[in-house]
């Protein structure tokens, strides 16, 4: 359970007694009242957040209280995350298609540390793995890029924002049925979630919606733009680019996984960008060696100027099949 949530019960006994109604409510009044004046001291780039949170390690739901107290985070509404795909002939481990570039990817979830999430092409279908736990921390992390073999995943490493809880329902990537199958997604970027947004999804998907992200609804309306364009990427894109271009959004940077496609979509308003975030945060770069193709976020690999960087307002597809790699413009 750790400290803290000891931390907070001992303050509300010792403000009431044990077993005190009156001291536990007067111990929460005293949390809150320091959480709002560390608050107001702090930089506004600096947040004191507390929220609950459903963990479903060992496949049980247990409600845990989660402090991230001096956690520094961009302006309020930013999302922040990082992606990692692969494609390749063989299968491979997480590692294995990391290479010397693990011990990076793993060293980001210290900041990026919301949960982490791997899609993954198993022998029955997409295999998901999700967790709450930062990824430098969970024995499952550590075991399944050892272990863990597939010849197509996409990765997740979360940066949540104070709105959101951080729970299994809004850990990346999603699962949902496309018009050919399921689809794995996974998302870097803040959509504004309003009803320009939900009038671009289909009813029964905005029935079907696991968690509270802007991110899932975004998945919801591509799966409808799919269902417009036969299953087609390149051309529900396009539509769908189009029709988000008078949302505000930071970014609509995504890995896909089908059981027949790999995609990473790279498009994001510069203008929007967080003014505390690196001019190329939402850079996404790709390479292809040795029947392994490869796509990440900026600072997942340590140097990025080897590879190729995937053009703002493009689409890179991998035909899981036969292992070819074409860009598409997508506006």
């Amino acid at each position: 359970m750790g400290f803290k949530p000891i931390l907070a019960a001992l303050i509300m006994v010792g403000v009431g007694g044990l077993g005190s109604l009156t001291g536990a409510v007067a111990g929460g009044f005293i949390l809150n009242a320091i959480e709002v004046a560390l608050q107001t001291l702090l930089p506004p780039n600096v947040i004191v957040s507390r929220c609950y949170y459903l963990h479903d390690r060992n496949y049980h739901f247990v409600y845990v209280r989660k402090w991230d107290v001096w956690k520094t985070r961009p302006g309020k509404g930013v999302v922040l995350c990082r992606l990692f795909a692969w494609h390749s002939a063989e299968p491979l481990s997480a590692a294995e298609a990391l290479g010397s570039d693990l011990e990076c990817f793993t060293d980001l979830s210290q900041i990026h540390r919301d949960g982490w999430g791997l899609a993954y092409a198993g022998s029955e279908g997409i295999e998901l793995v999700r967790d709450v736990s930062p990824a430098y921390t969970s024995s499952s992390f550590s075991k399944l890029v050892a272990d863990g073999q597939s010849t197509n995943a996409i990765a997740h490493l979360r940066w949540a924002t104070e709105e959101l809880s951080v729970c299994i329902p809004n850990t990346h990537p999603f699962i949902k049925q496309g018009p050919l199958g399921e689809i794995a997604f996974c998302h870097n970027g803040g959509v504004r979630s309003d009803y320009s947004l939900t009038a671009l999804i289909d009813t029964d998907l905005q029935a079907e919606f696991e968690g509270e992200t802007d991110s899932e609804q975004y998945f919801a309306a591509l799966i409808s733009q799919l269902r417009k364009c036969d299953g087609d990427f390149v051309s529900a894109y396009r539509a769908l680019v189009k029709d988000l271009a008078a949302i505000h959004y930071t970014s609509i940077n995504s890995l896909i996984l089908s059981a027949t496609e790999l995609v990473i979509v790279c498009k994001h308003k510069p203008e929007n960008r967080s003014p505390d975030l690196e001019p190329n945060y939402y850079d996404l770069f790709w390479k292809s060696n040795d029947g392994v193709t490869s796509a990440w976020s900026s600072g997942v690999r340590r140097d990025s100027n080897n590879f190729h960087k995937l053009k703002n307002g493009s689409l890179l597809y991998i035909n899981i099949a036969t292992g070819e790699v074409t860009t598409h413009q997508i506006g």
